[in-house]
């Protein structure tokens, strides 16, 4: 016999049960350094909410959401391990991150290493311009992202983070609900993302959507023109690693093509994303201490949000984009970097425009 999910629960009210993580306590603590948090102690860390809301957070701030590792180097390949993703972002010390279910993948085996109980998810983006209104068009099941209970342990109560969708992911724990109640503030007000049950607009099945789906929403002031605009479609589902290994395969190739994931693919160009705290105080008098703004770099474009209002630079040469990833997201490419990407992705080269 079926059970029925309270409002925040998993269909049929299933548990997640703790696994370990198959990074060492070690790994975890130096990670818990990387990241800034206080005082990290394993033996006294509560896997609580609040905890998750703050490893989350600061993670966001120092690891990037980047791919010039595809770009950047003589392999053009992305670091998918979990050693090699540790070495990559912990060890070597120079600001590289990663892409979307890379990093979440991470955040998943520490979040296990603090004794929270989780998984990975998966998803299709929505790859309207601009996330245009109407009917979303999703892409391939190739986003990842980590479902959470939290503390007490045996609770039901199921939260999403994730710390990889780019230019519009949530930067909190958002409670897996359709209520008004469970809106949660984005990077810098009007900013906010919801929750509701939607069915994949291609679906065969009757209305209403099957239980367990869901769509991931953001409203951003005059950014959405004041209304929802869904950013990802899910299901409850459980994914592994190995799950995703075709399109990371398809992605680090680039081999020659006209279709329309080579046309649409974010990753076939420069792309880099970075959370940062905001000067900006809130519309409601308060420091804005809690405020982001988010940078995105995306081709030869670099944009400054700061809640709706944005700011656009345009950059004219590889040299200016290779020095804006250093000093604006803190990513040391090479010496060499310039040389290193090819086309189509390139842009001019100083000594190319002087002449």
């Amino acid at each position: 016999m079926s059970v029925s999910a309270l409002p925040g629960e998993l269909q049929g009210r299933l548990a997640i049960r703790q696994v370990p993580s198959r990074y060492s306590n070690s790994q975890v603590l130096e990670w818990l350094h990387h990241i800034g948090y206080p005082s990290p102690d394993l033996s006294t860390f509560v896997p609580n909410l609040e905890n998750l809301a703050i490893v989350t957070r600061l993670t966001l701030l120092k690891i990037p959401f980047e791919n010039t590792a595809l770009h950047y180097t003589v392999e053009k390949v992305l670091v998918t391990s979990l050693e090699g993703l540790f070495e990559h972002l912990i060890v070597k010390k120079r600001g590289y991150g990663s892409i979307c279910f890379l990093l979440n993948l991470f955040l998943l085996e520490m979040l296990r290493g603090l004794r929270y109980r989780a998984y990975l998810g998966a998803g299709r983006m929505n790859r309207s311009q601009g996330l245009a209104p109407g009917t979303p068009i999703l892409s391939p099941l190739h986003h990842g992202f980590v479902f959470v209970q939290p503390s007490p342990p045996g609770g039901l109560q199921t939260w999403i983070v994730d710390i990889g969708r780019g230019h519009s992911n949530p930067v909190r724990p958002i409670p897996l609900k359709e209520s008004p109640d469970s809106i949660i503030p984005g990077s810098s007000p009007p900013e906010e993302h919801r929750l509701i049950r939607a069915k994949h607009p291609d679906s065969s099945f009757e209305s209403p959507p099957l239980r367990g789906e869901w769509e991931l929403q953001i409203r951003c002031g005059k950014i959405t023109q004041g209304e929802w605009r869904t950013i990802l479609h899910f299901a409850e589902a459980e994914y592994f690693a190995n799950d995703f290994d075709a399109w990371t395969y398809l992605v680090a190739h680039r081999p020659p093509g006209q279709s329309e994931l080579h046309q649409s693919n974010a990753f076939f160009s420069v792309y880099a994303v970075k959370e940062v705290p905001s000067k900006k105080k809130d519309d409601e008098g308060g420091d804005g201490s809690e405020n982001l703004e988010r940078w995105v770099l995306f081709r030869d474009q670099f944009r400054v949000q700061k809640g709706e209002e944005v700011e656009v630079t345009t950059l004219h040469s590889e040299e200016e984009r290779v020095e804006l990833l250093r000093e604006k997201f803190g990513i040391q490419l090479g010496e060499d970097a310039v040389e290193m990407i090819g086309e189509p992705t390139a842009l001019p080269r100083l000594r190319d425009l002087s002449i």
